[in-house]
């Protein structure tokens, strides 16, 4: 089985659950609506109108399953997600930990290099977790298909590892790590199927 047929099983249980029981939204902002798949044609389109050229995992995901807004957060479709500056080269070429490595343990003085940082470059907006916390698609660079989080209180823009708890309910809170773990477009969509239908099954 492909991960993307993988993918398909388990948005079908977690659609089911969500049918059935009409739950607060757990990260399904604006409802269970699945989307179209889109054409080869139109995504090169988009990808032709930003400059771009999207990560491969998450260009599969919109062949297969469409630019629709189930996912982590509020999920962005494609072309709201991508910022004005899509194309530019990534700014980072290391994670920025800000306080929550534990090499740091106060809040870093606001010496005006957050107000500097390009977050708008090299990048599509893939979610809104709320909270001045957000999911970043990296689109070029070393980290290009990775999913990194940029948390501007936290002062962090980093890899998602170590906030797992935002795609599961009943997950430890947020641990701070010096060596947080990349996810892939794909590991990071699955992790958060994975926390919902964990939820879903113990709700039922």
């Amino acid at each position: 089985m492909s991960i993307l047929d993988r993918f398909a099983d388990k948005l079908k249980e977690l659609r089911s659950w969500f049918e059935r029981e009409n739950p607060p939204s757990y990260g399904i902002e604006h409802g269970f609506v699945p989307a179209v798949p889109m054409t080869e044609t139109a995504v090169r389109q988009v990808e032709e109108e930003f400059q771009i050229s999207l990560p491969s995992e998450y260009r599969s995901f919109l062949l297969r399953f469409g630019n629709g807004k189930v996912g982590p957060g509020r999920f962005h479709p494609l072309k709201e997600g991508l910022s004005s500056k899509p194309h530019r080269p990534f700014p980072l070429t290391s994670p920025r930990l800000g306080f929550l490595s534990p090499t740091l343990f106060e809040e870093p003085e606001d010496n005006g290099e957050w107000e500097e940082l390009a977050t708008e470059d090299g990048v599509l907006w893939i979610c809104d977790y709320g909270c001045d916390m957000y999911g970043r698609l990296i689109l070029n660079g070393p980290f290009q298909g990775k999913v990194w989080m940029l948390a501007p209180e936290s002062d962090y823009y980093g890899p998602f590892g170590g906030w797992e708890s935002l795609h599961d309910e009943s997950a430890e809170e947020v641990e701070p790590t010096a060596s947080p773990r990349e996810y892939s477009f794909f590991e990071w969509y699955e992790s958060w199927l994975d926390g919902q239908l964990k939820f879903a099954r113990v709700a039922c």
